[in-house]
């Protein structure tokens, strides 16, 4: 794991433990004297980018032409070759530290655009699993994000920023086809899902 990893690692954590109350919204707004953050799960990444590693923020406002990028917005950055960022399709190779994201492909021009949350732990890898009559591969990984809706094992008690366990799916190839938010839901949703690791 890089040294980078692992600052960005300390960096989320030592802010999340510094978290004292926690409100989802489009914002994007960290008040370190008294702990409250409001945003959503673009703004924690924007957060946490410009306590860590400010250059990369600027690249990537200046990437979006905003200083308030929306989750397509850093998809769509973090999927450009660039030097320090490298991306990884396949199960076995996530690893704490990564930045998993999903985008929707005709964003709305208000709301939702897709999300994004950064892997803290890997749980089991289950290599057996079936789903409409197909050879599936699940990895649980236990993520920090911010959302309306809880992951197993969430500590969240309202929509804003938690910890909690989810799970990437790939194909019987271990190339990474979708994700479940969640054992409540039944099924898993197909969509690309771009892992990003940063140098």
């Amino acid at each position: 794991m890089s040294d980078t990893t692992q600052s960005l690692l300390r960096t989320s954590l030592h802010f999340y433990r510094q978290v004292r109350l926690s409100v989802f919204c489009r914002e994007n707004n960290w008040q370190p004297e008294t702990g409250e953050y409001r945003g959503d799960c673009s703004g924690l990444l924007l957060t946490l980018l410009k306590q860590y590693d400010c250059r990369r923020y600027q690249q990537l406002c200046a990437h979006a032409c905003s200083l308030r990028p929306k989750a397509f917005q850093i998809y769509d950055w973090l999927s450009q070759p660039q030097s320090g960022i490298r991306l990884n399709q396949k199960l076995n190779a996530v690893q704490p530290g990564d930045i998993i994201i999903w985008r929707k492909l005709n964003p709305p021009k208000s709301g939702d655009t897709g999300h994004l949350a950064l892997v803290l732990e890997l749980g089991e890898l289950d290599t057996n699993h079936q789903q409409q009559q197909q050879q599936q591969q699940q990895l649980s990984i236990k993520v920090m994000d911010v959302s309306r809706q809880a992951h197993d094992r969430d500590d969240r008690d309202r929509p804003g920023i938690a910890c909690g366990w989810m799970r990437l799916t790939a194909d019987s190839d271990g190339f990474i086809n979708g994700y479940r938010w969640s054992t409540e839901l039944k099924k898993a949703k197909r969509t690309q899902v771009l892992v990003a690791h940063i140098d």
